[in-house]
């Protein structure tokens, strides 16, 4: 539970790793996170967008910088949890069949006309 907002996310395991199955719903304050088309409804149905200096909590990241975060980066997300690294990405991909395949089984069905079938839900 995020403690924050005491929102519940869904959570599915792939392989060893435990990964949400839903983007956040909680608003940064004083940075930059935003409902799809600027539209309050697609919140309550997807979750925040966060621009990448605000996913990672980091500064001084501006367009232009290369901002690569620590390698466990917590960020927007609640207590306990972490954004991944690209070594989990990679791992994930791999267990899922590769770069021609994962994709297609991560996406959500609304919006993608994918298969799903992991539950994963990705959206961006």
């Amino acid at each position: 539970m995020d403690e924050r907002n005491n929102k519940v996310y869904k959570t599915i395991r792939i392989s060893n790793q435990v990964w949400t199955a839903q983007n956040l719903d909680y608003p940064v304050e004083g940075r930059y996170s935003y409902c799809y088309d600027m539209d309050s409804t697609n919140c309550e149905t997807h979750g925040y967008l966060y621009r990448w200096d605000t996913a990672i909590n980091i500064d001084q990241c501006e367009y232009g910088v290369i901002c690569d975060p620590p390698e466990r980066t917590q960020g927007v997300r609640p207590e306990g949890w972490h954004l991944p690294n690209q070594t989990e990405w990679n791992d994930l991909v791999n267990k899922l069949g590769g770069n021609k395949v994962a994709g297609h089984i991560l996406k959500a069905q609304s919006g993608w006309g994918s298969s799903n079938t992991t539950h994963f839900q990705c959206v961006a």
